[in-house]
């Protein structure tokens, strides 16, 4: 597979592939996880053996009938690497299945700075001061931030400050984007028409920003956009724009916060392979 920075998913060779299943019976954690793509359950075999001539492994485990002869998903870990595949449910007998292993594995590569693609798996946004003038100026309303959500930042925002008036920033001031994907350096977010004005000068310093992961926040110093440009939508009716933006002094809080996030969410690749797969 190429090695463009945007790959994080290597194909094996014939050889390296029949040797790592040769591998995970013979490992500390003999488990492959299965699933049909698009479902949200998971089967976890005990994996017995693996016949080299066949391509195949003989598993152990509590398996749905509907899955034999489907094309399904599958990832297993082996000496702390993360291995992803396609694989066929041949038989299911007494809790004994056999899984045909012919088509591609592939290996889970992280680069230095990698981007977590967080759209649409994770929910993940970012709120940035635009100024409550500005936000009634332009008509905008944040249609994406849920009355939970809004309540989540107005309470981070209390803690953080340690009393509550004692900043001059108002949650209300904030205006919450999409996140596209996030690294230890930066991320992408997008926004629409109505918001466009507010990043028509790139480089601009943005400053304070909260970044809100799954429900986690985290505080951000500061940031600036370095470049915007047009983004497919799912909506014909609504154009929507893509902004890139680098994190300025970046402290060591931020760094190991961001750098634990993604290296929990890198662990887990599963939506990420079935977007891979398509």
């Amino acid at each position: 597979m190429s090695k463009d920075k945007d790959v994080y998913f290597k194909k094996l060779s014939p050889q390296e592939k029949k040797s790592k299943l040769a591998l995970l019976p013979k490992s500390k954690k003999k488990v492959i996880t299965i699933w049909e793509k698009g479902q949200v359950e998971r089967y976890q075999l005990d994996v017995e053996d693996y016949f080299r001539t066949k391509n195949e492994f003989k598993t152990s485990g509590n398996l749905d009938d509907g899955m034999k002869g489907k094309t399904l998903l599958c990832t297993f870990d082996l000496n702390g690497l993360h291995f992803f595949g396609q694989c066929k449910v041949v038989s299911n007998n007494m809790n004994i299945i056999f899984l045909d292993m012919d088509e591609d594995l592939f290996k889970s590569e992280r680069r230095n700075n990698f981007r977590l693609l967080t759209y649409p798996h994770h929910k993940v946004y970012i709120s940035i001061k635009v100024g409550k003038e500005e936000i009634e100026k332009n008509n905008v309303i944040n249609m994406q931030t849920k009355v939970s959500e809004s309540t989540l930042f107005k309470n981070f925002l209390h803690i953080i400050d340690g009393e509550e008036n004692s900043r001059e920033d108002n949650y209300e001031d904030y205006i919450e984007f999409r996140v596209i994907d996030v690294s230890v350096t930066g991320l992408a977010f997008q926004f629409s028409e109505l918001e466009k004005s507010f990043f028509k000068e790139i480089n601009t310093e943005l400053g304070q920003m909260f970044l809100n992961f799954n429900g986690e926040m985290i505080p951000i110093n500061n940031g600036k956009v370095l470049y915007t440009l047009d983004f497919l939508s799912g909506s014909r009716a609504t154009k929507m724009f893509k902004a890139g933006m680098a994190f300025t002094n970046i402290n060591i809080e931020l760094d190991q916060s961001l750098g634990r996030i993604i290296n929990e969410t890198i662990r887990s690749f599963e939506s990420d392979f079935e977007d891979f797969v398509k």
